[in-house]
């Protein structure tokens, strides 16, 4: 089997866990003007606190991104139903430079399951069709020339939660406050985003997906510390829950045995 084979098959096989991304305000790794965004944060998350409102389009964001810091580490969940099962659960540790963080993925579906490590700027993949029982396949994100590469590298971007506020930030047109909730005996404040897709979209120098509608609707549950705790989404027929949990708790991610690495199918 060829490279160009395999990695269309990775894609078909990874086609469900692309919707992370799409649905998730199609994210990639954000940034911005740091200096601004610090001091935007700053103004109003102190500007809730004072008034002890709850947190409006202009000022939940700033407040998410400084709650969030400049390096970070959770447990994320994910569940997406629908059309087809798919489930991640994983540990990361987040940086502003994606390349410089830390790992661990099971991606699970219909069934099959996926491992996914990244550490040291590199992604280690195990699971048909990548590799047999056991073994990894290592790839480089930075090589643009690697389709498969790049398809793993897409997947493993959309798992960090640093990348949805360029996104969100561009396209999120109007916030409602629920009210407070419990999940799993954690206080949170549960909010709805409304967000322009378009808009969203272009942050990211992303193009529209074929069918999406122009506004996104999704349910985000905060904690008293402004970390996401939990988001809900629909489109279509479908839905995804993402927990975010174990906040700030060490991840420690080691790369395969060399032993245990394979070259790719053609290469």
């Amino acid at each position: 089997m060829s490279v160009h084979t395999t990695s269309h098959v990775l894609r078909r096989r990874l086609a469900l866990g692309s919707l992370l991304p799409v649905l998730a305000l199609t994210a990639a790794c954000g940034g911005g003007d740091e200096a601004t965004d610090a001091s935007s944060s700053s103004e109003s998350s102190e500007s809730a606190e004072t008034s002890d409102q709850p947190y409006d389009a202009d000022t939940i964001i700033p407040a998410m991104q400084e709650a969030l810091g400049d390096e970070t580490s959770a447990r994320i969940q994910m569940e997406l139903t629908g059309q087809a099962e798919l489930s991640i659960d994983g540990s990361m540790a987040m940086t502003d430079e994606f390349e410089d963080g830390e790992m661990e993925l099971t991606v699970d579906v219909q069934g099959q399951a996926l491992e996914m490590r990244q550490v040291d700027g590199l992604i280690y993949v195990s699971g048909p069709p990548a590799t047999p029982e056991g073994k990894w396949l290592e790839v480089d994100p930075s090589d643009p020339k690697d389709p498969v590469a790049q398809q793993f590298a897409g997947l493993a971007k959309s798992g960090d939660l640093t990348t949805t506020f360029d996104a969100f930030r561009e396209g999120l047109t109007d916030v409602e406050y629920v009210g407070e909730e419990e999940i799993d005996g954690e206080a949170t404040d549960h909010y709805v985003f409304t967000v322009d897709a378009a808009a969203a979209a272009k942050a990211q120098d992303q193009p529209m997906a074929p069918g999406m509608p122009e506004e996104l609707s999704y349910d985000v549950w905060l904690t008293q510390d402004d970390l996401m705790r939990r988001v809900t989404f629909k489109l279509g027929p479908v839905a995804a829950t993402v927990d975010a949990t174990e906040w700030g708790e060490p991840v420690d991610v080691e790369a395969p045995p060399a032993g245990d690495i394979v070259t790719p199918p053609g290469a």
